[in-house]
């Protein structure tokens, strides 16, 4: 801001030698337009009031604050276009991106499979004695439940799912707010190991019974 007038104004400064042909050209000029062109186009056009001598001047005139910005903006930026030359071109085919996808879906599952080998070894050991009561108790679930193979397992899946959502839910808040390693490690373990058990139950032990009803054709279970 101009420190009389109290309006935006934008100041600049050359160096040495920009500052000798400035100089030599306002003191040819006074009282002229000088025009600051950029890419061919005239950005602005102010008028020369004095020679400026010191390298260093500034532009005023009924300019708003962001008008005095862009002007400041243009002045620092110099010529932004450049001229493209292409040096080397390619054309890849889709294989090499279906190649990478697979290899990082592989990558994927491997990596996935090491660290939960690697969690259950170094951390899991709490977290299989839990599990091991849970499978004890999915299966005492099932067994008081089905007193018809279909039927029994339609209703002891719903049975089964209210029992364990507060246990997968005491997993994720163990692995979200646990902390250090061995808390997390046991919780990965322990909500691994809960959604293992409830789908092997209610699967193989579901063609367990029917295999040993098929070939024993008992009387009645023994519930």
């Amino acid at each position: 801001f101009d420190q009389n007038t109290r309006q935006p104004i934008v100041t600049f400064r050359f160096n040495s030698n920009g500052a000798r042909r400035f100089a030599a050209t306002t003191q040819a000029a006074v009282g002229q337009p000088f025009a600051i062109v950029l890419d061919n186009q005239v950005i602005s056009a102010p008028r020369i009031n004095e020679p400026i001598l010191g390298g260093s001047g500034q532009i005023s005139g009924s300019f708003t604050v962001q008008q005095a910005n862009d002007l400041a903006i243009l002045l620092r930026a110099g010529a932004l276009p450049a001229p493209l030359k292409v040096v080397e071109e390619r054309t890849v085919g889709p294989s090499l991106g279906q190649d990478s996808i697979e290899a990082g879906k592989l990558a994927a599952f491997v990596a996935a499979g090491l660290v939960a080998v690697f969690m259950v070894a170094v951390y899991g050991l709490f977290g299989l004695f839990a599990l091991v009561a849970l499978a004890v108790h999915v299966t005492l679930m099932f067994a008081s439940a089905i007193a018809a193979i279909d039927k029994g397992f339609t209703h002891a899946l719903g049975t089964i799912m209210d029992a364990n959502v507060t246990s997968l839910a005491t997993g994720s808040i163990l692995f979200l707010l646990g902390g250090s390693g061995p808390v997390r490690g046991f919780a990965v373990t322990y909500i691994l190991g809960l959604l293992t058990t409830v789908f092997t139950a209610y699967t193989l032990t579901r063609l367990m019974i029917a295999w040993w009803v098929k070939w024993q054709r008992p009387a009645k279970l023994p519930i």
